[in-house]
């Protein structure tokens, strides 16, 4: 059994294109809702760069397994230093949002 070409491929993933490509980016994708029901709001935290901080300190870590003990050491300080420092980020996220606070950033 022969497979198809790549332009083949091609043709039926260009068929499948709606004719009205204008018509579907501005219709609306939610369904209608039943009264009284909300769509979710998708909360996403402000950026931080506690995350690198955390990466940068499990590489020293694995690095100073390798080479040195002070390298270790500088490792795990700054892995906790970015675990506490990113929970700590959260946490007065959260509690902004809980209270309505403004975004102080």
């Amino acid at each position: 059994m022969a497979e198809p070409s790549h332009e083949a491929e091609a043709a039926n993933i260009r068929s499948a294109q709606p004719a009205d490509e204008h018509a579907m980016r501005n219709s609306d994708p939610s369904p209608e809702l039943p009264p009284g029901w909300t769509t979710p709001r998708d909360i996403v935290p402000h950026p931080t760069y506690w995350p690198m901080v955390m990466a940068l300190g499990i590489m020293a870590l694995g690095f100073g397994v390798v080479t040195s003990v002070l390298i270790s050491i500088v490792g795990v300080v700054l892995f906790f230093l970015a675990l506490f420092g990113w929970m700590g980020d959260l946490g007065h996220e959260q509690h902004e949002q809980q209270h309505g606070a403004g975004t102080g950033r």
